[in-house]
């Protein structure tokens, strides 16, 4: 995880649990700050005509996931489609750790292969608890579509 990432996780871990937040990361360095209820569709923006494209959206989950979200998989494929590499970050925090999760998307995805990943992401979306072997079976089929798979747990810093 390159250094811009890593200080948007350590900033959006510190943020209240009552809500989802998310961290845009726009090409000229410029950060917007989001926040949804989890019963809401989440907007992100993907591009801005001053900042350029983003290339990275950070978002804290309220329960730890273990597979990406098919709204997290959308959000990355078009992101990618604006320019590459593209990262989407889920944040888990509790205590002094932090779950975090990086998808990177490292060339552009395609409207045909959208609809592979979300066919493929629907059956790992409705199972509550996936299993090791599980995630990385995920995570080895979403390569094939150029998409990384990262995983960490990490201290929180003062």
């Amino acid at each position: 995880m390159d250094d811009r990432l890593y200080r948007l996780v350590q900033t959006i871990a510190r943020y209240p649990k009552d809500k989802e937040y998310a961290l845009v990361l726009f090409e000229d360095g410029y950060i917007s700050s989001h926040l949804y209820n989890t019963q809401e569709l989440a907007v992100i923006p993907v591009y801005n005509r001053v900042h350029g494209r983003a290339i990275a959206v950070v978002h804290t989950h309220p329960i730890p996931r273990t597979a990406p979200s098919i709204a997290d998989l959308k959000t990355l494929a078009i992101m990618s489609r604006y320019g590459t590499p593209a990262h989407l970050v889920t944040v888990f925090s509790y205590k002094d750790r932090v779950k975090v999760t990086v998808y990177t998307a490292k060339r552009r995805i395609d409207p045909e292969e959208l609809k592979e990943i979300m066919m493929l992401s629907s059956h790992y979306e409705h199972i509550p608890l996936l299993s090791d072997k599980q995630v990385r079976e995920q995570a080895y089929k979403l390569r094939k579509y150029g998409i990384v798979v990262e995983r960490y747990d990490l201290m929180l810093k003062d």
